[in-house]
């Protein structure tokens, strides 16, 4: 990655955090950002979603595509694949053909269904309450490996730097996958009645 696509980079996620009207907004624009720079890097789609885990409760928060979200959701459901295990680990886990992966047999046979073969787990460093992952999925096999790996990194650094500031600025209430302006919190129900 060029310096020029650095600035590039860092410019594009300023717009998504100033532009987002709510979180949701906000990481559907990074998931969409990753998806496009990985699928230019790759040469092939890449799709991508965002898992968020707070307090030991992960959900699929966010992606490049509605099929992005559903195949995060199908892992997260399943309880087993790379992205799962990324989060678990705290470093990238490869899925490099769904085909022959021993690891994840049920996730891969479902993965395998959907017309998708390669699947990779980067995860983010949020903080000591948080941790995500940023999942990228492809069609083909062997799409993801250790040395091709460097610019799934970058993003991931980018997106876990915006993803801090994302929720430090929000209070645990507002944590919701609906569209909201501007990250409303809603009346806590131990506010003193007025």
């Amino acid at each position: 990655m060029t310096e020029d696509d650095l600035e590039d980079a860092f410019e594009r996620l300023h717009d998504l955090i100033t532009g987002a009207e709510d979180l949701k907004g906000f990481l559907d624009g990074v998931a969409g950002f990753a998806a496009e720079k990985m699928s230019r890097v790759r040469g092939t789609q890449i799709e991508c979603a965002v898992t968020l885990r707070r307090r030991k409760h992960s959900t699929t928060i966010a992606g490049s595509s509605e099929k992005a979200v559903m195949l995060d959701q199908i892992e997260q459901r399943m309880g087993e694949g790379p992205c799962v295990e990324a989060l678990e680990v705290g470093h990238p886990v490869i899925l490099s053909d769904a085909h022959n992966e021993k690891r994840w047999p049920n996730y891969c046979k479902v993965l395998s269904t959907e017309g998708y073969r390669s699947a990779v787990g980067i995860p983010l460093n949020l903080g000591p309450d948080s941790d995500g992952v940023l999942d990228f999925f492809a069609a083909p096999a062997n799409e993801f490996a250790p040395d091709t790996l460097g610019d799934a990194h970058v993003y991931a650094d980018m997106a876990a730097r915006t993803l801090r500031l994302a929720i430090r600025s929000a209070r645990p209430n507002n944590w919701r996958t609906t569209s909201r302006p501007h990250w409303k919190a809603e009346p806590s129900s131990t506010s003193p009645a007025g």
